[in-house]
């Protein structure tokens, strides 16, 4: 679910494209491949250099040792590495390394590049194996004296028995932040709450309460309100009253309260409605629902928690009578083996666009096919006219088969029931679901399946995709950021721009093309997520933007936002992935954090941190990046629906947070806060992490291990998950990979594949039947 590339990128697992057997391969063949990667890399412009496949060779000689970083300003503790080559560039995995500090009164180096800080000056860090050193130049500052002390939130509401993580901003005179004072939390009443040593309160009995934090003689401080644990008061739909027409849908939103009308956000939540037959909830979250309308009747939708119980009168209407109706585009060239979605567009006496039920016919199937949805498959050269009907209206389209061209897809990403690629020249296709004009081709958001791309509108190259549930995000190869779909939560970043667009009878918060990003933020990556965004600009800075109910925009609050706003700490970031509500960054030293919800540990934070806004109350979550916990160094890093992963320079996964399905990949279903080897030994090339699944690429292979009650992990399996990685079926040799929500995506030799769920179309495939493993998507000429 995190961000994606277009190239064969330097940096995996932080998007979806860089979002098998572990036998060793031949020379020959790794020096093919590597060349091969090298000149796809050169085509495309990657200026940054490829990391060299492991060498086979376990008699080779050390060549090189680089540590990195190559500098480091050090105040108190942080971690090198090292990566030992053979004389061809190769790395060589699992020799020893013997770390030495040139002068150790100013910094000391453990047998696991671990640095401290002891006094102020210079000194550099050696690694060495087998003879050959690299070294790594550390400055330790003097101490800075600190000005003023503030802490962040100031002020805070949290139920007794809660969890609440403070931040603690060190100025100096100049208004810059400092580290370099350790800070000394207390309490005024430990009665009511107490604080541990990094700064996390744990609430206690029902009170007020101040937090102090101290450092250099200056003190900053923090209300609590500690208040007892509330029954479910209330629960309101928004709207109460909605229209459909039979074959829409509409969209509910909902906030529950306690009884004293506090309103709350950790609370399990059911949707369902008075009368199947009338109309279905389709699509659901803990304070959102899509419902299908079936047949007319009126229905009431209803939301469940805590024995309490809310409803919203939905009206289900016939479709009005079709008055007029024309089908673009009128004609099209399509070469053999492609396909395109004819859209059909419909308005009624007054001329309003009304959205009826369309069936479609071709004159000859034998030249061309047409699905329920418009869809249009080329099978032989030759003109064919494909007519579509509503009501007792008909328009026409004529197509032009011509002959076969070759499918070039070098980037693809997949989202919640929807996917999305680039080709070789930055233009973007979608295909699945476009609930909220996710498709971003223009044509209005819709309930239907749609199996094969549609070309993204506008002519904007694009140098990198991410798909999130209902909303996607692009970077072009200037560095703007675009995105289309959803805007329910501002997750497009539009601003005041507040787009609508036609939705299911009515409009919405929605964008059907792409929207540039509000700021003027020069972005050189992009990760689209559950109901958030975030990006890292070409200053390595990281901004975020979005739904903020669980702090998953990092800006030390919980307040949305709908336009970019810089994640708190002022730390740089080489890379940034988002998950369903958290999201995961990597810094230059390769340090992970992460933030938003820790509900099940996403976060890799070993305590149950908390964190609530001014008028609600959740558990399980940080406003501001928190460092991952065993301090360990990553090349890269993604966050999947509620858990996330990471690769070393070794290419070893760790994965961490929820798994209910075996998503962490370590052979067991536990939850784990803190980041645990995935099983097998497996050394990986790439990583992506989806809702309940991961899958990774080796360099000869592909696996994947979790959920697979859709068929994602792509092994043919019949069991609904597994606990650890499982080879992916098919032979075929990925570059990248992309774990959605119920389907899995790859790229291989310009070819784009995906397997799992197909109900909406999201495998590409042309067509609504289920793969168990890798298939070839229908891509738009």
């Amino acid at each position: 679910m995190g961000d994606s590339s277009p190239r064969i990128p330097t940096d995996p697992a932080t998007s979806q494209v860089t979002r098998g057997g572990s036998g060793l391969i031949g020379a020959r063949a790794i020096a093919w491949t590597r060349a091969a990667i090298l000149a796809l890399a050169a085509a495309c412009g990657a200026t940054t250099e490829l990391t060299p496949l492991p060498a086979t060779n376990a008699n080779a000689r050390v060549a090189s040792v680089s540590v990195a970083p190559v500098t480091l300003t050090l105040s108190g503790a942080a971690v090198v590495s090292a990566v030992v080559r053979d004389s061809s560039g190769f790395i060589l995995l699992g020799r020893p390394v013997v770390w030495t500090s040139l002068d150790t009164l100013v910094a000391t180096v453990s047998g696991t590049g671990v640095l401290n800080a002891r006094l102020p000056g210079r000194t550099s860090i050696t690694a060495t194996s087998e003879g050959i050193t690299g070294s790594s130049t550390v400055v330790v500052p003097p101490p800075v004296s600190v000005a003023s002390i503030v802490v962040r939130p100031d002020t805070v509401a949290v139920e007794a028995g809660q969890l609440w993580p403070l931040s603690a901003l060190l100025l100096d005179s100049a208004g810059h932040t400092t580290t370099a004072q350790a800070i000394a939390w207390s309490t005024s009443d430990s009665a009511i709450a107490v604080v541990s040593p990094s700064g996390v309160v744990i609430a206690r009995s029902a009170g007020t309460v101040t937090i102090s934090a101290t450092a250099g003689g200056k003190n900053g401080r923090a209300n609590v309100r500690v208040f007892p644990t509330l029954p479910v008061g209330a629960l309101t739909l928004t709207p109460d009253t909605s229209t459909a027409q039979v074959g829409g849908s509409a969209y509910f939103t909902l906030a529950v309260t306690d009884i004293q009308g506090n309103r709350v956000l950790n609370r399990p939540v059911s949707w369902s409605t008075s009368n199947g037959s009338n109309a279905q909830v389709i699509s659901q979250g803990q304070f959102d629902a899509v419902v299908s309308a079936l047949s007319p009747g009126t229905v009431f939708v209803m939301a469940s928690s805590g024995g309490r119980r809310g409803s919203a009168t939905l009206c289900v209407v016939p479709p009005p009578t079709v008055a007029q109706l024309s089908v673009s585009p009128v004609a099209a060239s399509l070469p053999v083996r492609r396909s395109i979605v004819l859209a059909a567009s419909a308005q009624d006496g007054s001329g309003a666009s009304i959205f009826p039920p369309v069936t479609w016919r071709s004159s000859d199937s034998t030249r061309a096919t047409v699905g329920p949805y418009g869809t249009v498959t080329a099978l032989a050269p030759g003109a064919v006219t494909i007519t579509a009907t509503a009501g007792s209206r008909s328009a026409q389209s004529t197509i032009t088969a011509t002959a076969a061209i070759a499918q070039t897809l070098v980037t693809v990403a997949a989202g919640q029931d929807n996917t999305c690629g680039l080709s070789d020249t930055g233009a973007a296709f979608c295909w699945g679901q476009s609930f909220f004009g996710a498709r971003g081709d223009g044509s209005a958001p819709d309930t239907l399946t749609h199996p094969v791309p549609a070309r993204v509108s506008g002519n904007t190259a694009f140098a990198s995709i991410s798909a999130g549930d209902f909303h996607v995000c692009a970077v072009s190869t200037a560095g703007v950021g675009y995105c289309w779909g959803s805007n329910a939560r501002g997750q497009l970043g539009a601003g005041s721009a507040s787009p609508t667009c036609p939705r299911f009878g009515g409009s919405g918060p929605c964008n059907t093309v792409p929207l540039q990003v509000a700021g003027n933020v020069s972005m050189r990556k992009i990760a689209a997520g559950g109901s958030s965004t975030c990006a890292v600009t070409t200053s390595s800075t990281a901004y975020c933007w979005g739904d903020n109910a669980t702090g998953h925009l990092g800006t030390g609050t919980t307040a949305s936002s709908d336009t970019p706003v810089p994640v708190s700490g002022g730390m740089t970031f080489t890379s940034v992935s988002v998950g369903r509500s958290h999201a995961c960054a990597l810094t230059p030293a390769g340090k992970a954090f992460c933030w938003g919800s820790n509900s099940a540990g996403q976060t890799g934070a070993p305590t149950r941190t908390t964190c609530s806004d001014a008028a609600a109350r959740t558990a399980g979550c940080s406003t501001t990046p928190q460092a991952v916990a065993r301090g360990l160094t990553f090349i890269s890093i993604a966050a999947g629906g509620d858990h996330s992963c990471a690769l070393t320079a070794d290419g070893s996964a760790f994965c961490w947070g929820s798994n209910v399905s075996g998503e962490l990949g370590d052979g067991s279903e536990t939850l784990s806060d803190s980041p645990v080897a995935v099983a097998g030994g497996l050394h990986f090339t790439s990583l992506s992490a989806g809702d309940g699944h991961t899958c990774g690429i080796t360099a000869g292979a592909t696996y994947c291990w979790g959920s697979n009650t859709a068929g994602q992990l792509g092994a043919g399996l019949t069991a609904a998950r597994s606990m650890i990685p499982v080879l992916v079926l098919g032979g075929l040799t990925f570059e990248g990979i992309s774990a959605g929500s119920r389907h899995s995506c790859g790229i291989a030799a310009r070819v784009a594949y995906c397997w799992g769920s197909f109900v909406l179309g999201q495998l590409g495939t042309g067509d609504t039947r289920p793969s168990p493993v890798p298939k070839v998507p229908v891509t738009s000429p």
